[in-house]
């Protein structure tokens, strides 16, 4: 039977991401494609390959057969399961990032979760995938990046309480692939420890009491992904944390947020929130995003529209929030940034808005820096339409991106 592995290309400059930056054994693929998604220099491609000795399985009492050397998550479509992208779609298992960040995968191998776009199908192995099964069992997802920052790093912070310590944490998995992701180093990386929402939870909080601070934020990659999990995580944080009120800030690139689950972030706690505005058209977003699929594309960007929306007519007076509006001329223009400011000021005009100078990252490095003149530009729009509360956030704010040649001297400073 056919299949895929991952091949290297001529445009391969050694950064090594791949090789200590991803949970992959280097020397035996099963064609999870992370390396595909996570090379900065697009030097990854999927080949296919044939798969002839097979292995034997039971798959929810079921015994079947499928090839060796292949994901979970591949075997199960294989026997008939259906996978999907996103919330609203059919599927049998969800799976969005498909880099073992997220844990939104996890099915019961052997009465263990484990995520299942990165595990290898191995002979005899038990896989129970019925949510009433894998509830019983506390969530997983990799988290590893903790740290104290500095207010304007993140999100709402500038606007709100510029120059304050923040405790943060970085979520590994992302269900885009912006070519221009600026925390792409952490996104991409499969490498480290799963975490349950408990473990998470103590870190965050040892984290925030040896900051000295009173705000917590949570960033990524795309710490949404795997609902049950930020859930709980946030009631345990609530339970652990010795302080009476406590600032909980959420970034998310706003595609996973219905208004349920909107609702549901607010009950646990949820006091800031920070949805990202990639665009407004489909073409737009697909350029910001990295995207192939139209179709997920446009359930995306509409479901990202429909959060902002909701949070701009119910919750302006309960949450915090911070419209993130990233720019460069590269992947949006004036006019589409002109609709995007009459469609927010037609909302609520006086609407925190992060303007955002898109940096040179990723697989973009190419980019060139905008001009301090371009920047004006687009701030001065977004005022023009009415918008009343307008930060922009320059580059030197930020920090730069991770350049890939850097990345050698990164893991030597560990």
């Amino acid at each position: 039977m056919r299949a895929s592995v991952a091949g290297k290309t001529e445009n391969c400059t050694k950064c090594n991401f791949c090789k200590f930056m991803l949970n992959c054994s280097q020397q035996r693929c099963i064609g999870c494609g992370q390396c595909v998604s996570a090379c900065p220099n697009e030097a990854r491609v999927m080949l296919p390959i044939r798969r002839n000795e097979r292995i034997r399985l039971v798959v929810d009492g079921k015994r079947v057969e499928v090839p060796k050397q292949i994901t979970i998550l591949k075997a199960l479509e294989l026997v008939g399961y259906t996978v999907s992208n996103h919330p609203k779609q059919d599927g049998d298992i969800l799976a969005p990032c498909q880099m073992g960040g997220c844990g939104a995968c996890a099915v019961l191998v052997n009465g263990k979760l484990k995520p299942s776009c990165t595990t290898e199908a191995e002979e005899g192995m038990d896989i129970r995938t019925e949510p009433a099964e894998i509830i019983l069992k506390e969530p997983i997802r990799l988290a590893n990046h903790f740290d104290a920052y500095q207010g304007g790093i993140i999100g709402a912070a500038p606007i709100r309480t510029s120059g304050v310590t923040e405790y943060a944490f970085f979520a590994q998995g992302c269900n885009l692939r912006c070519p221009a992701c600026h925390n792409w180093d952490i996104t991409f990386s499969s490498i480290g420890k799963y975490c349950t929402p408990r473990q998470a939870a103590e870190i965050m909080e040892r984290g925030r009491v040896r900051s000295g601070v009173s705000k917590i934020s949570l960033t990524g990659g795309e710490i949404t992904l795997n609902r049950p999990w930020l859930m709980q995580f946030l009631r345990e944080f609530k339970t652990l944390c010795s302080l009476p009120e406590v600032t909980i800030q959420l970034d998310s690139n706003a595609s996973f947020l219905s208004p349920d689950y909107i609702d549901q972030l607010f009950e646990a706690g949820i006091t800031d929130i920070s949805p990202d505005v990639k665009g407004l058209y489909l073409d737009t977003y697909m350029r910001f995003t990295g995207g192939h699929d139209r179709e997920l594309a446009e359930l995306n960007v509409k479901t990202s529209w429909q959060a902002v929306e909701y949070l701009l007519q119910e919750y302006m007076q309960k949450m915090f929030i911070v419209l993130a509006i990233p720019y460069h001329a590269a992947f949006i223009g004036m006019e589409e940034i002109q609709e995007i400011a009459r469609r927010i000021f037609a909302l609520n005009p006086d609407v925190c808005i992060s303007l955002i100078d898109y940096q040179p990252a990723f697989r973009r490095r190419d980019l060139p820096a905008t001009s301090t003149k371009g920047m004006e530009e687009v701030h001065q729009i977004l005022l023009d339409s009415g918008l009343r509360r307008v930060l922009w956030q320059t580059g030197d704010r930020l920090g730069l991106a991770l350049d890939p040649d850097d990345l050698f001297l990164e893991l030597n400073t560990f």
